[in-house]
């Protein structure tokens, strides 16, 4: 139901966020992650944040939000 632009724009980005991060896992041995990126990043940030004890900052403009890549109307 995404739309070809949207497919393309969330594809493209999830492999420029993803790149980086997955190279360094390989150097460093890395046995498990998650994959926050979209839908669950605010949730998995807190989760996290609660683990660990800390706090945490978002700089949320500079977290990409994309147009809508589905068609609600077709959810019952």
């Amino acid at each position: 139901m995404a739309s070809e632009e949207a497919i393309r724009k969330s594809v493209e980005s999830m492999g420029t966020l993803n790149r980086t991060a997955s190279e360094w896992m390989k150097k460093l041995g890395a046995h498990a992650c998650t994959d926050i990126t979209g839908f669950g990043f605010i949730g998995h940030a807190l989760e996290m944040a609660t683990a660990s004890q800390v706090g945490m900052v978002i700089q949320s403009k500079a977290v990409p939000v994309f147009p809508r890549p589905w068609n609600m109307r077709n959810w019952d």
